[in-house]
């Protein structure tokens, strides 16, 4: 029944892959997914991998939904902050991260 009711009322989620049969959904909600190698992070990056802490956060903004990424991290890009759509993907060493809405 939760899940039940967590799919009306949510407006946008993130389908992690981690592999080709691993998955799992996080809901977007008033605060922002963190990606990174805290302990904080709902979506874990190794740090030996090169990831910060904060590595980036996805959110939702009037409802849009933005990437921003750590200034750290993202030295050599043009734009830390992103717009995403429904269906835009995004990868991050091992994993792959969906965006999906209603």
């Amino acid at each position: 029944m939760i899940v039940l009711i967590e799919a009306v009322f949510r407006e946008a989620w993130l389908i992690v892959h981690y592999g080709e049969n691993e998955q799992k959904t996080v809901s977007l909600g008033s605060q922002p997914v963190i990606l990174g190698s805290s302990n904080k992070a709902h979506i874990y990056l190794p740090k030996s991998q090169g990831y910060t802490p904060i590595t980036a956060k996805i959110y939702l903004e009037n409802k849009q939904i933005f990437i921003n990424f750590d200034r750290e991290y993202g030295q050599k890009m043009k734009q830390l902050t992103q717009e995403l759509k429904n269906g835009d993907k995004r990868k991050l060493g091992n994993i792959a991260i969906e965006i999906k809405t209603q």
